[in-house]
């Protein structure tokens, strides 16, 4: 099982890989090393998605930045020259477009990837907690031997913890 389980590649093969070693050991140690192991992939998939998300929110305030500069530089230049000047003038709007144009030629294609991205993570991630989840279905609970009347009546049931039970393969 584990040499089948090392020729999956990736993220879901590590995940298989961790169920095959701890599959003898108690329903509950299985359970917390495959969570154990989702909770360190998840960051890993996400890894680049906040700074792709802040760069598409970053790209309009620039442009709106360089739009605010440019009216203000158009407003001087109406101040020492009047508004007849139309060189002036009109070099100051155009500031004001050009990077507001730049800014939205950035945060749109990046929010578009951030999207696609974001919807690539959570299905990889639903793949691979798809896995650990057939893992564990695939097992089922060894009967433990019933204790007789005499085990059971010195029993106070302090702890629960020991009363897990084995795991044994699922017959396919």
């Amino acid at each position: 099982a584990m040499k089948k389980a090392s020729a999956i590649p990736g993220e879901a093969g590590a995940m298989i890989q961790i169920g095959v070693s701890k599959f003898h050991e108690k329903r509950r140690v299985l359970e917390e090393s495959l969570f154990e192991k989702l909770v360190t992939i998840k960051p890993h998939l996400e890894r680049f998605l906040p700074f792709l998300a802040l760069t598409a929110a970053a790209g309009p305030l620039m442009g709106l930045l360089g739009t605010v500069l440019g009216i203000i530089k158009t407003f001087q230049a109406m101040a020492l020259y009047g508004s007849g000047n139309q060189k002036a003038f009109t070099a100051g709007i155009s500031e004001a477009l050009i990077t507001t144009a730049q800014g939205l030629i950035v945060a749109i294609p990046v929010l578009v990837i951030h999207g696609l991205l974001k919807s690539m993570v959570k299905a990889k991630f639903g793949e691979i907690e798809g896995s650990a989840i057939a893992l564990i279905n695939g097992t089922t609970e060894r009967e433990k031997p019933k204790p007789s009347k005499a085990e059971r009546d010195s029993e106070d049931d302090a702890d629960d913890a020991d009363d897990d039970t084995d795991l044994v393969p699922t017959p396919a």
